[in-house]
C-alpha cells in the first residue's frame, strides 16, 4: 500500500496532532487538554473525522514524530518538526493576533481571555490553542495574570485570577489592571 503524499490536509492534520502531543497537559479557558495518551488526544480532537485523525496519527508514528503504544495508548514525542507546517486558519491567527494586540497596546489594553475568545469564537476552539499556544511558544505574545481578591458572603478571601493577552514588550506595564476598580484589591 502506498502511503498518500504528506501534504495539505494530512500534513495540516499530522502537525495539529504533533503539537498537541508535544505539548502534554495544558488548560486553555475551562478546558483541559491531554496530549500523553491517546484516548486524551482522541477527545482533543472530536471535531476531526476518525479517519483523518487515525490517519495524522499513524503518519507521525511512520515520519518519526510519535510512537504510541498499541496497549497502553501512551504517546512519546520521538522529535518535533524543524518548522511546524498548520493551515491557514492558524496561519492567520498567528499574523492576526500579534497585530490586533499592538493595535490595543495604542490605547493601552490587553484583552483577558474571555474577552479574546469572544475576538475569535468564529474559529474552531482548537485551532485558536494551537495558534495561542504556537504564539507564546514562539515569544509573539505574551500573558501574565491579574488576581482579584474579594471577601464572600462568610468573610472569606476570594481569589479571582484572570489572564491577559499582550505583546512581550508590554508584559510588565499590566494594563489589563486598569478595568479593575480597587487597585488595593489586585494580587501581582
Amino acid at each position: 500500500m502506498t502511503k498518500p503524499a504528506l501534504e495539505g490536509k494530512l500534513l495540516h492534520d499530522m502537525m495539529r496532532v504533533i503539537f498537541v502531543a508535544n505539548e502534554g497537559k495544558f488548560k486553555y479557558l475551562d478546558d483541559e487538554f491531554d496530549g500523553s495518551n491517546l484516548q486524551n488526544l482522541a477527545k482533543t480532537f472530536t471535531n476531526m473525522g476518525p479517519i483523518d485523525f487515525n490517519a495524522a496519527c499513524w503518519r507521525a508514528q511512520d515520519e518519526g514524530y510519535l510512537f504510541i503504544d498499541k496497549k497502553t495508548g501512551k504517546v512519546d514525542v520521538l522529535k518535533v518538526p524543524d518548522e511546524w507546517e498548520f493551515d491557514a486558519t492558524i496561519k492567520h491567527l498567528t499574523t492576526v493576533t500579534p497585530y490586533v494586540l499592538s493595535k490595543l497596546a495604542e490605547v493601552e489594553a490587553d484583552p483577558e481571555e474571555n474577552f479574546y475568545a469572544n475576538y475569535v469564537s468564529g474559529y474552531s476552539p482548537l485551532d485558536v490553542m494551537i495558534s495561542v499556544r504556537y504564539m507564546l511558544l514562539k515569544k509573539q505574545i505574551a500573558t501574565y495574570e491579574v488576581k482579584d481578591i474579594s471577601k464572600n458572603e462568610n468573610d472569606e478571601d476570594v481569589t479571582d485570577i484572570y489572564l491577559f493577552y499582550c505583546l512581550p514588550e508590554n508584559v510588565e506595564k499590566r494594563w489589563g489592571e486598569q478595568q479593575f476598580k480597587d487597585q488595593e484589591k489586585l494580587k501581582k
